[in-house]
C-alpha cells in the first residue's frame, strides 16, 4: 500500500487510502504491533472469531460483527493460534465519503460512524454481506482492468466509466445506510458488553491510562483503580489488552507525540513532556523505536508527504 512509512519497520503509523479500498481475506496472526491510520475502516468478521483492542476498549468480534473505526484509533487484532478468520476491510478517507453525495454534511461520519460494534443477523446479515461482495466485485474488476494491478491505495472513482462510477457509490452509499439503520435500531443492548468483572476493571484502568496518559502514571496506580495486586493486575492486563502495561502506556503517549509532531510547531522537548516522557532521551528512544524515525525525521517526513 502506499504508506508514508513501512508497516514492517514502524508498526504505529498504517498505510495511507487515497480513496477507498475493500479486501476480504483469512487470517490467523495476530497484530505483532499496534496501529492507526489516517482514514476510517469498517471491519466485518464473516467466519470465525477474534478479539479487537482499540484505544481501551476491548470488543469480541464474531460472525456478523462489524466494527467501525473511524480515522486515528490506535487498534490491535488478537487471534486464537492456528484459528483462521474470514474477514472484510472496507477502508474510506473522509474525502472520498463526503464526495459520494452532496447531501452528505461534513459532520455525517462524526455523528454516524463513531467508535462502536454492529452485529448483524437474519435478513440483516445477508444483506451487508451481499452488499461488500458486490462492492468487492467492482473493486477487482476495475483492478483487473487499470493499468495499476496493485491498487494498493484503492480505486480512484474518477478514472471509473459513468455506469461504474455510479454502482460504486451506491454501493457505498447502501453500506453505510445498512450501518446507520442497524445502529439506530439497536439501543444499548446492541453495543458490546462486558465480558465479566474482570474485563470490566481492567478496560476501566485501560481508560484512565489513555484519558491521563500526560500524567506520571504508574504500575502501581494503574493496578489500585482496577482493585488488583501489581502481579495479578500485570497479568490480566496482557491476557485481555494483548498489551503489557508499559507498552500500552508508551503507545498511547507515541501516538499522542504523532499527532502533535504533525500539527504544530512545539519543540521536540514540548512534545516529549506534554505526552507524558520526562525524559527526553528515552522519548527518542522509544519513539525511534516505534517508528523506525526519530522525532525530528518523523516530522521532516511528515512535511515531505504532506
Amino acid at each position: 500500500m502506499q504508506s508514508l512509512f513501512d508497516f514492517q519497520k514502524n508498526g504505529i503509523y498504517r498505510d495511507r487510502v487515497e480513496t477507498f479500498l475493500i479486501d476480504r481475506h483469512s487470517q490467523s496472526i495476530s497484530m505483532s504491533q499496534p496501529h492507526y491510520h489516517p482514514y476510517y475502516e469498517l471491519f466485518y468478521i464473516v467466519d470465525g472469531s477474534c478479539k479487537m483492542f482499540v484505544e481501551h476498549r476491548l470488543f469480541n468480534c464474531n460472525p456478523g460483527d462489524l466494527i467501525i473505526l473511524p480515522e486515528g484509533m490506535l487498534h490491535r487484532s488478537q487471534y486464537e493460534k492456528d484459528v483462521r478468520v474470514d474477514r472484510v476491510t472496507f477502508s474510506f478517507t473522509q474525502e472520498f465519503a463526503y464526495s459520494l453525495d452532496q447531501s452528505i454534511s461534513h459532520d455525517f461520519l462524526d455523528k454516524n460512524l463513531p467508535l462502536n460494534k454492529i452485529h448483524f443477523e437474519g435478513s440483516n446479515r445477508v444483506e451487508v454481506e451481499g452488499l461488500f461482495e458486490k462492492l468487492l466485485v467492482c473493486f477487482n474488476s476495475f483492478a483487473m482492468e487499470s493499468e495499476n494491478s496493485e491498487l494498493n491505495s484503492g480505486v480512484n472513482v474518477e478514472r471509473t466509466s459513468g455506469l461504474e462510477k455510479i454502482q460504486i457509490k451506491v454501493l457505498i452509499l447502501q453500506i453505510f445506510m445498512a450501518v446507520i439503520r442497524l445502529a439506530v435500531i439497536c439501543d444499548s443492548s446492541g453495543r458490546e458488553q462486558l465480558i465479566d468483572e474482570v474485563t470490566d476493571k481492567i478496560q476501566s484502568s485501560a481508560k484512565f491510562i489513555f484519558e491521563n496518559y500526560s500524567s506520571d502514571i504508574s504500575l502501581k496506580q494503574a493496578a489500585s483503580i482496577a482493585g488488583m495486586s501489581e502481579t495479578y493486575f500485570s497479568r490480566k492486563f496482557h491476557e485481555i489488552t494483548g498489551y503489557s502495561f508499559k507498552e500500552y502506556l508508551t503507545n498511547v503517549r507515541i501516538q499522542h507525540a504523532i499527532k502533535m509532531l504533525q500539527a504544530c510547531s512545539c519543540s521536540v522537548t514540548q512534545i516529549a513532556t506534554t505526552c507524558g516522557f520526562n525524559d527526553g532521551n528515552y522519548f527518542g528512544d522509544a519513539f525511534r523505536k516505534k517508528t523506525g524515525l526519530s522525532p525530528r525525521a518523523f516530522r521532516k517526513n511528515c512535511r515531505h508527504f504532506g
